[in-house]
């Protein structure tokens, strides 16, 4: 399978303050709804009192402060794909898991060929009291604080089960080309992704 781990320099206790403080403000604002007005959770078992039900609702890389992310994100994916500079498009947002829960299996997108189309998708492990594993199509990845994995957006990933005192957080996203987002992004939710 095609996934890669970067070590990333990004302040990742920054992060950690700033989204356990917008947490409760985007989950007072925004309903769990998707780009077709239905309630979700992404697929992934936290149910829609979750942040991650808001997924659809924020984008992370328009808070201040986010600048070294974006940036980590754009060089990590032209790295990973061994592309030239260029135009991107990405949807990020946070999750935090606290005691007992777990992501369930879930993709990003059915097409398989994503990975010939540029569709990638990643996470950045924030933070945790414990030592806790994600698992890509069955590959155990240990966490690390600062580490971001990038995978096509078709690959099933999961987590093991939080079971701590204090909280889990990372942040996701989805990555696409122009003519990517065309071709896999609903045209109501375009105006989520942020160019970088």
């Amino acid at each position: 399978m095609i996934l890669r781990k970067f070590s990333t320099g990004i302040d990742t206790l920054y992060l950690k303050n700033k989204i356990l403080k917008n947490e409760p403000k985007i989950i007072k604002k925004y309903p769990p709804l998707g780009f077709d007005k239905k309630p979700t959770d992404g697929h992934t078992g936290l149910g829609q009192n979750s942040l991650t039900s808001r997924f659809f609702q924020y984008n992370l890389l328009d808070w201040w402060g986010t600048t070294n992310l974006r940036k980590t994100i754009k060089k990590n994916y032209l790295d990973f794909l061994n592309l030239k500079e260029q135009d991107i498009f990405v949807q990020c947002w946070a999750n935090v898991m606290r005691n007992g829960d777990k992501i369930k299996p879930h993709n990003h997108s059915q097409e398989k060929t994503s990975l010939d189309l540029n569709m990638v998708s990643g996470n950045l492990f924030i933070y945790c009291d414990k030592v806790t594993k994600t698992y890509y199509q069955n590959q155990e990845i240990l966490n690390k604080t600062g580490d971001m994995v990038l995978f096509p957006s078709h690959i099933l990933h999961s987590t093991d089960k939080y079971v701590g005192c204090d909280c889990r957080i990372s942040i996701a996203f989805d990555i696409r080309t122009k003519k990517c987002l065309e071709l896999d992004v609903h045209p109501d939710a375009h105006h989520h992704w942020k160019k970088i």
